[in-house]
């Protein structure tokens, strides 16, 4: 199915994990829900930043909708109501909010922006709790474990650094190899917390870390070519991953065997 409702460009993109809501942010600052299994509208276009959106994320179980927007603001939405539960909320950012992500607890939220930082977020009282510095470049993704003990960010250096879930003080950091010279587009933690995959803009390459050690598992796995692999997710079960890339294909790999299965 063709979804349409939109004016603008569409420019991020979230789906519940249970299937049920997808949820779009465009250019003007508007965000769509969408049924997850019709891809009929659930809402119409709702205004919600002066500026475009640049992420949405929504919480494991579906009942909290963040968005964040190139003018430094986050909102947070019912969605059962689709009501914004307060105001739009001025970030501590000092630039451009690049990703989001919401705790499985729908507690705390984590946000990361073009300054170089992440914040560690009270969403009942739209606190920012800490400021988390470390990186040398733009912040680009983020990943939370299905715990919330662990919080992954990778930045446009190709750099990544594993954070304390509940503290925000970094738990390790690392240069990336020679593979991830370049930005990390993509992360995500496998369903027991045991290990993070990395998705790095050029040569096409996943890498797979052991997060009891922070040390590479294996060797790159190299399946796109001479592309950009923008997304990454782990799937519930533990043993398989996508990746999805420029070059227009979408793979599916074993986890514990790194390979492509199709």
């Amino acid at each position: 199915k063709k979804m349409e409702g939109y004016s603008s460009r569409v420019q991020a993109l979230a789906v519940s994990r249970n299937d049920q809501i997808i949820a779009s942010g465009d250019d003007d600052g508007e965000f769509i829900a969408w049924h997850g299994e019709t891809g009929e509208s659930i809402t119409q276009p709702i205004k919600t930043h002066s500026s475009q959106i640049s992420l949405v994320d929504l919480s494991p179980d579906g009942s909290v909708l963040a968005t964040g927007a190139y003018d430094g603001t986050v909102g947070f939405w019912c969605t059962k109501t689709w009501q914004m539960q307060g105001d739009p909320i001025e970030s501590d950012h000092e630039e451009s909010i690049r990703a989001v992500a919401v705790f499985p607890d729908k507690q705390r939220m984590i946000t990361s922006s073009n300054d170089k930082t992440l914040c560690l977020w009270d969403l009942r009282t739209g606190v920012v709790l800490k400021k988390m510095e470390g990186h040398s470049k733009e912040v680009r993704t983020l990943a939370i474990s299905r715990d919330g003990r662990m919080i992954a960010s990778g930045d446009n250096n190709g750099e990544a650094i594993a954070w304390h879930g509940e503290t925000g003080k970094s738990i390790t950091h690392w240069q990336p190899i020679e593979a991830h010279a370049n930005m990390i587009y993509s992360l995500d933690f496998s369903p027991d917390g045991m290990v993070l995959a990395t998705a790095t803009e050029r040569n096409s390459t996943i890498i797979e870390w052991d997060s009891s050690t922070w040390q590479e598992v294996g060797h790159p796995w190299i399946a796109h070519t001479n592309s950009i692999i923008n997304a990454i997710a782990i799937h519930p079960g533990g043993d398989l991953v996508v990746s999805a890339s420029t070059d227009n294909y979408i793979r599916l790999w074993q986890l514990s065997h790194q390979r492509t299965i199709a």
